[in-house]
């Protein structure tokens, strides 16, 4: 486990430092300059991981603070997934970890969820499929979910 927290911080390290440069030569402003890593989901009978980033799907506005990176990990025998957040901003890059609670894990889907109190968020990941969701739902009755799909 810590191996792989290490190599996380690793890949945060390398995406501060990485930028990528068109081909006029100047480089790209995304995100702070930072690229997140490619959309990667591994299946197995005892583990669910995924990494890539999460991108606005509805209700969400991108930000300069918006998610550079994310990676899951969700364990059977826990009955949890850890969500470890890349963010970056005009401060620089940042990281945030959040527990979520496993609620579902079918051969076709592993469902996960976290309370902050002032919303619900939910994690659904296709594991036929191999796509993976994010949806904040908010505790006020006027409030719209946001979602964001794996990219």
């Amino acid at each position: 486990m810590r191996r792989r927290r290490a190599a996380f911080g690793l890949l945060l390290v390398g995406l501060a430092c990485r930028r990528t440069a068109p081909a006029g030569g100047e480089a790209a402003p995304s995100s702070g300059g930072v690229s997140p890593p490619a959309r990667d989901i591994r299946v197995s009978a005892e583990a669910v991981s995924f990494e890539g980033r999460w991108s606005a799907a509805t209700g969400a506005t991108p930000t300069a603070a918006s998610s550079i990176g994310v990676k899951v990990t969700c364990t059977r025998a826990s009955r949890s997934c850890v969500e470890e957040l890349a963010t970056g901003g005009r401060e620089g890059p940042s990281r945030q970890t959040f527990t979520y609670r496993i609620s579902e894990w079918t051969k076709a889907t592993l469902v996960a969820t976290r309370s902050d109190g002032l919303r619900d968020v939910r994690i659904r990941v296709s594991l036929t499929g191999l796509a993976a969701t994010k949806t904040a739902i908010p505790g006020g009755h006027k409030a719209e979910e946001t979602r964001w799909r794996l990219e």
